[in-house]
């Protein structure tokens, strides 16, 4: 019995990610606040990372001291 419940929770929680990636309206929007990010990459401190974004998939951050590096996946 508990192995059922724990199935339908994995099965009902997996399929949010199926859903984010219906689009209804056309391509997604992207948000006018942010910086996209093409191949370059940029040197940022952690509470600045929230300006950046890539267009098709998240940011890629490796730590070099205090500065992280960040680049969009190719």
């Amino acid at each position: 019995m508990r192995v059922l419940g724990i199935s339908i929770a994995v099965l009902l929680l997996s399929g949010c990610s199926v859903l984010d990636q219906i689009t209804l309206n056309g391509p997604p929007k992207l948000d006018p606040s942010k910086v996209y990010l093409g191949r370059s990459a940029i040197l940022a401190r952690p509470r600045e990372l929230d300006r950046y974004a890539c267009v098709n998939g998240p940011l890629q951050c490796t730590s070099h001291g205090i500065m992280l590096e960040c680049v969009c996946p190719r």
